[in-house]
């Protein structure tokens, strides 16, 4: 469902002013304008709560729809693409507030570059999933566990051993 169909079907149908036609439901306000009663401000409430109702579904689609595509990017060996879709479902997550999803997004972000031998720019990835992940999800997540793993690997592939241990 589109924001424009929503946003259309309010003014034809939910629109405040359609209920109030009647005098009996109206009152002529001092500045010209018509006010409504108290169940047409409910209605219009209503209708309110159910477009950001369906704005945070649309937006949960989409984050997912991008996650779906970044991991069919990396399955095809196609890292720029998946980078690419796995930060545009990473904001979503994070302006939904699914804590784990984003944080399996930049963990995924982590790996590929780690994979193209680019450890610092994955640390940055990696280190931003493993505050979030730790802030938010349980200490025994398999998510958070996931990313712990992905910095130990790439310690390991910088062969900062030291480091390595203390993620493994």
């Amino acid at each position: 469902m589109s924001l424009v169909y929503i946003t259309n079907y309010y003014r034809e149908v939910w629109h405040p002013y359609r209920y109030c036609n009647d005098l009996d439901q109206t009152q002529l306000n001092p500045r010209g304008g018509v006010s409504c009663n108290m169940s047409t401000i409910k209605n219009s409430i209503a209708f309110a709560l159910f477009l950001l109702a369906s704005i945070n579904t649309a937006t949960a689609q989409r984050a997912d729809v991008y996650l779906q595509a970044a991991d069919d990017f990396k399955k095809n060996q196609k890292p720029d693409s998946a980078i690419r879709y796995y930060e545009k479902a990473a904001v979503e997550f994070r302006t939904l507030g699914n804590t784990e999803k984003f944080v399996h997004a930049y963990t995924q972000i982590g790996v590929i570059l780690t994979r193209q031998d680019n450890y610092e720019k994955s640390k940055t990835y990696l280190d931003q999933a493993l505050a979030a992940g730790i802030a938010s999800l349980d200490s025994s997540n398999l998510t958070l566990a996931t990313t712990y793993l992905a910095l130990g690997v790439n310690y390991s592939a910088e062969e900062n051993y030291t480091q390595a241990i203390q993620y493994h």
